[in-house]
């Protein structure tokens, strides 16, 4: 016998009428690399860390 739980159902709508969800979205990576980036500024405690990263 199986067990259902309650939060994964849900209620049978039509798609003309789910005009507030999110399609399906498919992710993968394609690619990975690193790449070592080096601060613009002078890093102190009390100033912000900035980078300048050309693409």
């Amino acid at each position: 016998m199986s067990y259902l739980l309650s939060n994964s159902l849900s209620e049978g709508i039509p798609e003309s009428l789910q005009l507030f969800d999110l399609p399906p979205t498919q992710v993968a990576v394609d690619n990975v690399y690193y790449q070592e980036v080096r601060p613009s500024s002078q890093v102190s405690e009390n100033t912000p860390i900035e980078f300048r990263i050309s693409g």
